[in-house]
């Protein structure tokens, strides 16, 4: 078994089939921690083609699907079902553009694109996570005519009918923006339903908000919410949605007025309308608010869902309340069989003994799991209840990814490092390659930071670089979320290392390879150039981001407000968080950004303006952090300003007086004087004034 410097320094590679040995939990201190599996099932031969398959088999071994393409767009005599043939072989390739190309030289030839030719290049993008192409793509079909050697032909209604995306269609293309955390695409999809007079539903409605809670865009969500109520377009599921984005904001006030709004429209409540309260209590371990909710929720005639209950004891186990998060398992696991919930269960509980250095007991309890699939199932799939199929090798990776991640939290990356290189054989779902990244990328160091890199290498190479995209959907999330997850993390470590033109090529290798960037793509290579103070190519990183039509968001702004800060130069950090402070800017300024502009004026030792600046961030109800705090006191303490001294302090005389000793680094003479000067102006202050 290789080290973890060791394997650094070994090339590594890449199989297509990795199966754990046959061995029993091992102690984590001594060996590589691994299940026992029982071997793959064996796939069921495929069927014997038809006819028409195999003409079309023999038909495009003839030409390349380049060559197919450039015929059809050269006018030549096609009949529908071979120019069709086409564009489905194009949607099952990697390139988007190729797709376009085909649908369109499709139409070019004097076809009309039915809905569901269309969908199949829409299901492309969607696997790829191309949520601007979708985008394009609906623009398109929305058009009442099509482009036939550079004339506009006019569509007849009946063929226009058929060939308008539906409302399914603009549904499933928002929510690809919206995982991709892309809002103004998402809008920009809305808006040409709307501009084509389909009137969007509850639905659309639904992951337009969800788009904006993702983002942190909480005007946006209330707008959205208004306009499907002036539509008469609301059932719970919009208000169920309408809570999340809100949770997602941490606005509670605002989430629990739509709760109220429903009651109000005669709406039944649900456990999805509170799970996005809960969500926020298991995410602090308040497990005391949590249970006094599900109580609630049953006071009210709600039963808790699977969901419910597994987040309960997720809050159970953060919390540190051990003994409730154990018999809400038990519960789970004595209802009926195998299920997605008892699956979630299980890692829930193994991430949270992670979390608290139990090592051992979550082993035990993987192990337990492990048996819980049954002979076959660890690696062949099977059924779970309700029918739905379920992947045992993307199941025991959710557990293997909490493991790896509580290890790597703990800042214990060699035995990180040995747990994914013991798992011998299995097929390692992205998910464990996700945990391990994001784990070494946050890691201080740079030998583990490049290991990121190279991991990330890796896993491109295991999952993107095979098979056809309808295959690429690995546990939990689709492998385009995970590859952006994974790319998003090495940028930004590769930040905090101070590498930046390494960073802005692992974005240039999510191009090439076809990977959606997103506004977190972006922002990771410019906070990398705004680290070093780089402003000329965080400038041009962020003119790439525009052009591309992703929209900044406030952690960029405040990237360009750090990097401003640093390089000096103040009129540009003015000007950035002037934008933010604008009333048409969706983006308003947080404590980061003031902390950047005080920074910015501290600087070139513009003192009054940084007073002037901080007394806004406590007018705005914003709460300085203590390393801000701590600056405005050093440079006011120095000046001998002692009522500001107080006001900045915003904590209690004796506090401040502790402040001053330390800043000061002067005699306790000094400071009684100090503390003489400010006794009267002390007394007069009240506690409005303070932080």
């Amino acid at each position: 078994m290789l080290s973890f410097s060791q394997s650094l320094r070994v090339t590594t590679t890449v199989s297509t089939t990795r199966r754990i040995p046959s061995s029993s939990v091992c102690s984590l201190a001594h060996s590589s921690p691994c299940l026992c599996f029982a071997t793959p099932r064996a796939r069921a031969p495929a069927a014997h083609p038809t006819p028409a398959q195999q003409n079309r088999t023999a038909y495009s071994n003839q030409q390349s699907l380049d060559e197919r393409i450039a015929s059809l767009e050269a006018g030549g005599y096609w009949d529908i079902t071979r120019a069709r043939s086409i564009v489905e072989d194009a949607a099952q390739t990697f390139d988007c553009a190729l797709a376009l190309r085909a649908l369109y030289a499709f139409e070019n030839a004097g076809f009309y694109a039915s809905r569901s030719l269309s969908t199949c290049v829409l299901t492309l993008f969607l696997s790829l996570g191309r949520a601007l192409e979708c985008l394009h793509l609906l623009e398109r079909l929305y058009e009442p005519f099509i482009e036939r050697n550079g004339i506009r032909v006019e569509l007849p209604t009946e063929y226009y009918e058929k060939r308008k995306p539906n409302a399914r269609m603009v549904t499933v293309a928002a929510n690809c923006a919206a995982r991709m955390v892309q809002p103004e695409i998402a809008t920009a999809i809305v808006n040409a339903m709307k501009r084509a007079g389909d009137v969007p539903n509850a639905h659309v409605y639904s992951v337009l908000m969800k788009a904006y809670g993702k983002a942190g865009y909480v005007s946006s969500i209330g707008k959205v919410l208004e306009e499907a109520r002036a539509q008469s377009c609301t059932d719970i599921a919009l208000y169920n949605a309408a809570v999340d984005a809100y949770m997602r904001c941490k606005e509670w006030s605002l989430a629990q007025d739509v709760i109220k709004t429903a009651e109000e429209d005669k709406f039944s409540l649900e456990s999805r309308t509170f799970n996005p309260l809960l969500r926020e209590y298991a995410r602090v371990g308040n497990i005391d608010e949590a249970l006094t909710l599900v109580s609630d929720m049953r006071h009210r005639g709600i039963a808790p869902s699977d969901v419910t209950i597994n987040t309960l004891m997720q809050a159970a186990v953060r919390g540190g309340r051990l003994d409730v998060a154990h018999r809400i398992l038990g519960r789970t696991l004595s209802e009926g069989p195998w299920s997605k919930h008892k699956l979630i269960g299980y890692t829930t509980m193994i991430s949270g003994l992670a979390g608290i250095g139990r090592f051992s007991e979550a082993f035990e309890l993987m192990s337990e799991m492990a048996s819980q699939l049954g002979p076959g199932d660890a690696m062949g799939g099977g059924e779970m209840e309700g029918g739905c199929a379920h992947d045992g090798a993307a199941a025991l990776s959710l557990p293997l990814a909490a493991l790896i991640t509580a290890l790597l939290n703990r800042g214990d990356v060699e035995n990180a490092w040995r747990m994914f290189r013991g798992m011998g054989d299995i097929p390692v779902a992205p998910d464990a390659y996700r945990a391990l990244i994001r784990g070494l990328a946050q890691q201080t160091d740079a030998v583990s930071v490049r290991a990121a890199e190279d991991v990330l290498s890796e896993m491109v190479k295991m999952f993107w670089d095979r098979g056809r995209p309808a295959e690429r959907t690995y546990g939990r999330f689709s492998l385009p979320y995970e590859l952006n997850i994974a790319h998003n993390a090495v940028m930004e470590g590769l930040g905090r290392i101070r590498e930046p033109e390494r960073a802005e090529r692992v974005l240039r290798s999510m191009q090439k390879v076809k990977i959606a960037l997103s506004a977190i793509s972006y922002t990771a290579v410019i906070n990398a150039y705004s680290r070093i103070a780089d402003m000329t190519n965080a400038e041009r990183i962020l003119g790439e981001m525009r052009s591309k039509g992703v929209r900044p968001d406030r952690v960029t702004l405040n990237a360009l407000l750090g990097g401003y800060a640093r390089a000096g130069n103040v009129l540009a950090a003015e000007k950035v968080f002037r934008y933010m402070r604008n009333d048409d800017s969706e983006i308003s300024p947080n404590v980061t950004s003031y902390s950047a502009l005080i920074s910015a004026y501290l600087r070139e030792q513009y003192t009054d303006a940084a007073w002037q600046a901080y007394e806004e961030l406590k007018l705005q109800g914003l709460k300085p952090g203590s390393r801000l705090v701590n600056r405005m006191v050093s440079l006011y303490l120095m000046h001998r300003s002692e009522d500001r001294q107080v006001r900045i302090c915003g904590l209690s005389r004796e506090r401040w007086l502790e402040k001053t000793k330390i800043v000061l680094r002067t005699d306790m003479n000094e400071c009684v004087e100090v503390e003489k000067s400010i006794g009267e102006r002390w007394a007069r202050l009240k506690d409005s004034d303070l932080r």
